[in-house]
């Protein structure tokens, strides 16, 4: 069975494999994560891998499938995503592996952008403008859902840091402008501010 955020590939008549932690597109502030689940096979389990390391298994003592096997490994965590790649083989050089991702990320993007809130302008278009950065690094930036280009600002304190600038159009009214920020863990800042367009005053002076 392939689960949602896993990936999966196994020869015909491989073992089957039950994988309880982590779960796919797991988040955790943890610098490991603890593998483990149970696998069996007709022909009987001759090795298990985590990330290309040998794993210990043992018998689970099943009554209904004497073949069948647990695993448990401790596996040390990098910031920002970390894929868990495990492969079972049986006795008969048949094996499946199961890949999924673990990301550690202790903070959201953090934005800082104009126009500021409640800004009131006359001008046709608008620009926006400003920086995002994380511990991570940042994958996205969006502006009322449209994707925009970002760059590094070069900020010797800050090398995540990036800038980006997009205009958009305005009608008469209020308008409000939605700004996001995405880090490579999929964490998600969103900010909205609303301004407000009007017609130039076009009244002589007396």
């Amino acid at each position: 069975e392939v689960v949602w955020g896993g990936e999966r590939d196994m020869d015909i008549g491989s073992p089957s494999l039950a994988v309880v932690s982590p779960m796919p597109e797991e988040y955790t502030e943890a610098s490991s994560v603890v593998v483990s689940g149970t696998t069996t096979d007709e022909d009987g389990i001759a090795s298990i891998t985590v990330n290309e390391n040998d794993t210990d298994f043992a018998s689970t003592e099943n009554p209904n499938d004497a073949n069948e096997v647990y695993y448990s490994t401790e596996v040390p965590l990098a910031a920002g995503p970390n894929t868990i790649t495990i492969t079972v083989t049986d006795n008969l050089g048949k094996s499946i592996t199961d890949a999924r991702s673990v990301y550690v990320d202790n903070e959201y993007p953090t934005l800082s952008w104009e126009p500021a809130e409640g800004t009131t302008t006359v001008e046709e278009t608008l620009a926006v403008r400003g920086t995002a950065t994380d511990d991570n690094s940042i994958t996205s930036i969006t502006v009322n859902g449209n994707e925009v280009e970002f760059l590094p600002t070069d900020n010797p304190d800050d090398p995540n840091e990036v800038e980006f600038s997009a205009e958009i159009t305005l009608t008469e009214g209020s308008l409000q402008i939605e700004v996001s920020a995405t880090d490579n863990c999929k964490l998600v800042t969103s900010e909205t501010r609303t301004i407000t367009k009007i017609e130039p005053d076009t009244t002589p002076p007396v």
